[in-house]
């Protein structure tokens, strides 16, 4: 006999499942009773005690008065082949109390508006099991259309709860449908689909996940996984106006000819757990769709790696997109995969929503390596609005061969930037660094704003309407290639110095902005070449007339090539130094380009095939120059000339 407190447990599921505030009297722990045939044929029979047997063909359709399974009882439904499918309808009052064995060698449809549980001890095992406390008619389901709807009334907050074993067979499904659905127990299939919906209307176009609509929700529908959903090289879907996963979710595969999808999508609000695990990786890495209309809060980790082939697809949006704690997203393989946080390249893929606002706290780690010979992968973190990024982001060519990824975190209007990122490559060459904001300055220390990312309470609201910032620690951390856009004002702060030592020769520095550039600070690379871009034609709106004004610092290229451009607003050196070494110094712009009180040391000054000259207007110094253009001295002004100069052309 089972202990009292187990049978309280349960009489309170039911009456929650029935969406009543207190237990509600049932005839429980019998099997399903009082039969009606209405389509089809059936035969039921018992062959022992607390054994029901029904045998059935495709398309039978049998209300029931009650439709319950006692701990020690079985129920089993007998029919033509796997394909074939057996609706079952409660039409008494009665939730469904599944706590013994369910099974069959067909699917099985069971429908109870008035809700269902299914105990610790259940175990469903069926070709396909579909459970909904939403109705679908007669017609619809002979027809194959699984379209599912409430009836109106109490019932209609119904719920589903399972603590117990569901399996279907190969290339199987388990449904479960309800305005409310909660897993504490295992739900498994292999190479099916695996969905909880959470509506009060649903349709399935197919039983493709992608074909899953929600078209009737309300606030209190949600999807909850506390236990296990596994769909071994098949895909598992949570779908409601609340999606909750504080459990565990695998689609894994061990074959090359398929790969695990994860699908959660919230009309409302997605919440990932603390320790929670969302799992698509195989030979091949699978895909994981994470998306709301509001609010995506991840706080479990997601893994889409591949054993012997590419990495997956990761995709988190969200209007408010955060991810905080200390997690893993990883979509590492032979090759990287791709991760988009927020939403894709600069906000153009049409595949991902953009999020307006994007934070990736501190102890978040991002991985699209090649973990053998292939290239990294892509990672992007964007928003619409702001940005704020302090975790780590790893897209490294493989140790084996191959080059190192691409990576952007970019907030449109506002950046707030203080993570670290790896592009590097063992046996290839570096990858790219994008950071892509609205307005960005460079400062000397970390700011306030970056300093935000590090309490793991952070509100998406933090930072108000002022502009991000970016500290030169942070930057002095990355490896690889870097471009820094700032679609209006890019300002390296007075103060800051640049000391981008992990960027040598074959790699670059960028930095363009849509509107005015300033430079107060210094810059200085390991042989990587260096582009400084005022009025960059590839913002969004460039401002033709924008300036590029250097004051009081320090460019220095180590060998490598120094490019300045400018709009019409021409180029201002004041007070500063340039060093070239061996490297070129190219001018671009349609306005002047003025010198004052600056010192060149070596290289190449070129005008890059255009008629621009240089103006002298201050005690500037030429060391070792050669020049490719022309230059003026402004009246009564003093030019300095150390070492050679010479002058092609």
């Amino acid at each position: 006999m089972k202990p009292a407190r187990t049978h309280t447990a349960i009489a309170l599921a039911v009456a929650a499942a029935a969406g009543l505030d207190l237990p509600v009297a049932t005839s429980a722990y019998a099997n399903p009773n009082g039969a009606e045939v209405v389509h089809g044929q059936a035969t039921l029979g018992t062959n022992a005690a607390g054994q029901l047997e029904i045998g059935n063909i495709d398309g039978t359709i049998i209300n029931w008065r009650e439709f319950s399974i006692g701990a020690d009882e079985a129920t089993r439904f007998i029919q033509p082949s796997a394909q074939s499918a057996v609706l079952n309808r409660v039409v008494g009052r009665n939730p469904s109390e599944i706590l013994g064995q369910l099974s069959s060698n067909g699917r099985v449809f069971l429908i109870n508006p008035n809700g269902m549980v299914f105990g610790p001890g259940a175990k469903i095992d069926t070709a396909g099991f579909v459970a909904s406390t939403l109705d679908i008619t007669d017609a619809d389901f002979l027809a194959g259309r699984l379209q599912f709807e409430g009836t109106g009334g109490r019932i209609d907050n119904a719920s589903i709860q399972n603590w117990g074993m569901i399996q279907a067979g190969p290339g199987g499904e388990i449904v479960l449908i309800a305005p409310q659905v909660k897993n504490e127990g295992v739900l498994s299939v292999v190479g099916g689909q695996l969905i909880l919906a959470a509506g009060q209307k649903v349709r399935l176009s197919s039983l493709n996940i992608d074909d899953v609509t929600i078209e009737v929700s309300a606030p209190g529908n949600q999807a909850l996984n506390l236990g296990r959903l596994i769909a071994e090289r098949g895909a598992v879907g949570m779908l409601g106006a609340g999606v909750i996963n504080r459990g565990r979710i695998e689609a894994n595969s061990l074959s090359r000819d398929a790969q695990g999808r994860i699908v959660l999508s919230a009309s409302e609000s997605l919440e990932l757990g603390t320790g929670s695990v969302l799992d698509a990786s195989g030979v091949l890495g699978g895909d994981i769709r994470l998306s709301a209309s509001d609010t995506a809060l991840v706080r479990g980790s997601l893994g889409a790696t591949g054993s012997d082939g590419l990495g997956g697809n990761i995709d988190i949006s969200a209007a408010n997109t955060g991810v905080f704690g200390d997690v893993r997203i990883d979509a590492s393989g032979g090759g990287g995969g791709n991760v988009r946080i927020g939403g894709g390249y600069q906000g153009r893929d049409a595949d991902i929503a953009n999020a307006t606002h994007t934070v990736v706290n501190s102890g978040a780690r991002i991985a699209a390596d090649a973990l053998a010979a292939g290239d990294g992968g892509t990672v992007t973190a964007w928003a619409d609005g702001s940005t704020r990024f302090g975790g780590a982001i790893s897209a490294r060519g493989g140790a084996a061969g191959g080059n190192g990824g691409f990576v952007e975190v970019s907030g449109h209007e506002l950046l707030g930037f203080d993570g670290r990122v790896d592009v590097g490559a063992a046996a290839g060459s570096s990858g790219q660094i994008l950071l892509d904001p609205n307005n960005l300055t460079i400062t000397a220390s970390t700011t306030t704003n970056n300093g935000e990312l590090a309490d793991g309470t952070i509100l998406f609201g933090d930072g108000g309407a002022a502009d991000f910032t970016v500290s030169e620690a942070a930057l002095e951390a990355l490896t690889g290639s870097i471009e820094l856009q700032a679609q209006q004002v890019l300002t390296i702060a007075s103060g800051a110095t640049l000391n981008l030592t992990n960027q040598t020769a074959g790699e670059s520095v960028a930095l363009r902005a849509g509107s005015t550039l300033r430079v107060n600070g210094g810059i200085f690379t390991n042989g990587a070449d260096l582009l400084l871009s005022a009025g960059d034609v590839g913002a969004m709106t460039p401002d033709a007339s924008a300036a590029l004004l250097l004051a009081g610092g320090t460019l220095s290229t180590g060998n490598g090539d120094l490019q300045l451009s400018a709009g019409s607003g021409g180029i201002s050196l004041t007070s500063g130094t340039v060093t070239l070494g061996t490297g070129t110094l190219g001018f671009s712009t349609a306005g002047a380009i003025i010198a004052a009180g600056t010192t060149f040391n070596g290289g190449v000054l070129d005008a890059m095939g255009t008629t621009t000259r240089l103006i002298a207007t201050g005690s500037s110094t030429l060391n070792g120059v050669t020049l490719d253009m022309d230059l003026a001295l402004a009246g009564g002004q003093d030019l300095f000339v150390t070492n050679d100069l010479s002058q092609r052309g």
